[in-house]
């Protein structure tokens, strides 16, 4: 989700939240440039290990739990295709995952998604 962070009453510019989960659930945030430079970023708050991925010609951008199973899935972002798709490859199985749907579309993984987080 994209927001706008406010610092002092300042607003510093778009953002992208991350909420932390569990007792004492801190919250942090991307700012914009951060992730429009890296737009796959395999982070880990407050012990859970998330994804944050920004679909830029979109503007849209999600979080996600990456642990699936009991293990924790790191992922590389895939060239564009110009289908308007963006896509990333879990990087042990090489399995291919639609970025803001967080699913194997092909690969070991396929029919498998990730928990998005609020």
């Amino acid at each position: 989700m994209l927001v706008r962070r406010h610092h002092r009453g300042v607003q510093q510019g778009p953002a992208v939240a991350r909420q932390g989960r569990g007792p004492g659930r801190q919250s942090e945030s991307l700012p914009f440039q951060v992730i429009a430079n890296e737009p796959l970023i395999n982070d880990s708050i407050s012990g859970t290990q998330v994804l944050v991925v920004l679909d830029l010609p979109l503007e849209i951008a999600a979080i996600f739990d990456r642990n699936l199973e009991g293990r924790s899935l790191g992922f590389d972002i895939l060239p564009d295709t110009g289908d308007g798709i963006s896509l990333m490859k879990h990087r042990e199985t090489r399995s291919t995952w639609q970025l803001l749907a967080g699913r194997a579309i092909d690969g070991e993984l396929a029919g498998m998604a990730l928990t998005r987080l609020p």
